[in-house]
């Protein structure tokens, strides 16, 4: 439980980070949307960003738990205390990263952004606090 409970805060960390950093990158370069005075768009953002956090606790929980099954008892590294999860974790995040930026291609740092955020806490920090609470 204590490993779910260390992937919950990595995912509510990168949740709330993508979160703050994506509402910065739309109040930069706004929505056409935006700027109709009937559109919904403000109330549709920020509700999907509350679900978007809680998606990403429970997503941050759920992959703490794997660690905490499939981590071998001493560490690979000091930082890294599992290289093969932190590989199978960028192959997983790369395959994803590929469709965003074809359908992004004008927001390509931003989603590199994204996925340097992910790679770090989830396959850096998450890791970490799992040794940490066992």
């Amino acid at each position: 439980m204590s490993e779910f409970v260390a992937g919950s805060l990595a995912g509510a960390i990168m949740g709330l980070a993508v979160q703050a950093y994506w509402l910065l990158v739309l109040s930069r370069r706004p929505l056409a949307s935006f700027k109709d005075p009937e559109s919904r768009i403000g109330t549709v953002i920020v509700f999907g960003g509350l679900v978007a956090v809680g998606g990403w606790i429970l997503f941050g929980g759920i992959l703490g738990a794997l660690v905490g099954a499939v981590r071998p008892d001493d560490s690979d590294a000091a930082l890294v205390p599992s290289v093969a999860f932190l590989f199978v974790l960028l192959f997983f995040a790369a395959a994803a990263m590929i469709p965003a930026l074809y359908f992004m291609p004008t927001w390509k740092r931003h989603v590199l952004v994204t996925f340097a955020l992910f790679a770090g806490l989830f396959g850096l920090l998450l890791p970490n606090l799992v040794v940490a609470v066992q």
